[in-house]
């Protein structure tokens, strides 16, 4: 059985937060799947499910990300998904990626900065100091 608070609020991030996007969209997928692992009988899994997709469409989120979401986890058998890690999973934690993150002080323009940062990236990018800089840390 999935067990939550009682709380007069929705705890998400909402999904105009000054988040990374490949954060705020894999959060749904990782509460849901977290549904999937705790609910052990199928008709209180999908309650939790539906009740999940409306808290984050309450927040924001795109309604075809929840619903191709929650489709994806009615497939699931929780005990399968309790046992297996993925070979992505495991591939990832090794390799690191090789992203690249922007840290910034939190303000008023934020947003604005994150979405003129991300705009003006490439220009960014190939300035040498910062491209060294970059590679240096990684």
């Amino acid at each position: 059985m999935y067990i939550h608070k009682a709380q007069g609020r929705n705890p998400l991030l909402h999904y105009d937060s000054n988040h990374p996007k490949h954060l705020l969209d894999s959060l749904p997928k990782s509460q849901t799947l977290r549904v999937v692992r705790i609910d052990s009988d199928a008709t209180k899994k999908q309650e939790d499910l539906s009740e999940m997709y409306t808290k984050f469409l309450e927040r924001g989120y795109p309604k075809k990300l929840l619903l191709d979401i929650k489709n994806w986890a009615l497939t699931l058998k929780r005990e399968e998904d309790l046992c297996e890690q993925t070979e992505h999973s495991r591939n990832k934690k090794r390799d690191g990626g090789g992203d690249v993150y922007y840290v910034g002080q939190y303000g008023p323009y934020s947003t604005e900065v994150k979405k003129s940062v991300i705009k003006h990236f490439p220009l960014v990018n190939t300035d040498e100091t910062i491209s060294k800089k970059a590679t240096q840390e990684a």
